[in-house]
């Protein structure tokens, strides 16, 4: 029987310009497994970890969540990168819109965020009822504990 990991990168690989931050990564994470990731300065360790949350897009591998690939759209990416650089605060869907579309907020608009924000939920393999990621703070937004 397959091994079931709770996360999964396999080859991850990101480069700034020149310089390969992380080059063919692979991380199992085993469901309540608690683990360090250790290294020099400059190693790659901060990055690994803000492609793992979504705020950087692997230039090659896959991250699997309990045994499924994620696969997000710029947009979900940008959105999950606004959310997660800035935990715990709140941000309206009018201020969700604007800093991703980069264009004034129309009372539609709420559906475009509303939309993104079920899909990277799915995606994420969250319950839409009880998300354990994106939190609906009811009345006000969005947020990422």
């Amino acid at each position: 029987m397959e091994q079931q990991y709770a996360i999964e990168m396999r080859g991850i690989c990101k480069s700034f310009g020149s310089v390969a931050a992380n080059k063919n990564v692979n991380l199992n994470v085993k469901p309540g497994e608690i683990l360090a990731l250790l290294g020099e300065n400059g190693s790659g360790k901060t990055t690994l970890m803000n492609m793992l949350s979504g705020i950087y897009k692997p230039d090659s591998g896959s991250i699997l969540v309990d045994g499924r690939e994620v696969i997000l759209t710029d947009t979900e990416y940008r959105i999950l990168h606004l959310l997660a650089s800035n935990r715990k605060k709140i941000f309206s869907a009018q201020n969700i819109y604007e800093s991703i579309w980069n264009e004034p907020y129309f009372y539609t608009s709420n559906n475009t965020v509303m939309v993104h924000i079920r899909n990277l939920r799915r995606k994420l393999g969250d319950d839409p009822q009880n998300s354990r990621t994106i939190r609906t703070v009811w009345g006000r937004g969005y947020r990422i504990e």
